[in-house]
């Protein structure tokens, strides 16, 4: 799967997409629409520490820019 994810550079959905998405359902995605962490589906998974660093690095990037 994670070859799969990489070979076709996915990006995860954004809020809004995922808004879309449940609106076209009956079951939620999202309980709480209104708040942003609440949409956020990767939140409970764990990742190999590179990703972590990778995720730091570009927030260091962004602020010294």
């Amino acid at each position: 799967m994670a070859r799969s994810v990489k070979g076709r550079d996915y990006d995860p959905p954004k809020r809004e997409k995922i808004a879309q998405f449940q609106s076209q359902q009956g079951f939620p995605i999202c309980p709480n629409l209104d708040d942003p962490d609440a949409c956020n589906v990767y939140k409970n998974l764990n990742f190999p520490p590179e990703v972590y660093e990778a995720i730091n690095a570009f927030y260091r990037q962004k602020a010294s820019a």
